[in-house]
């Protein structure tokens, strides 16, 4: 039964492409957001300056 084999074959494929593409994408919609969270002005990250040094 080649028939079976390669339906089979062919079914595996699109999934592990799907799961590619999704780990792809999540990669990337991360990667983004970091690099949008570290252009923030510290201000709005929360973070004040300490005291100064006298």
């Amino acid at each position: 039964m080649p028939t079976a084999d390669t339906t089979l074959l062919r079914h595996a494929m699109e999934v592990s492409g799907s799961l590619l593409y999704a780990m792809t994408t999540v990669i990337l919609v991360f990667g983004l957001l970091v690099v949008a969270l570290s252009f923030r002005d510290s201000e709005e990250k929360g973070i004040r300056p300490g005291p100064r040094p006298r």
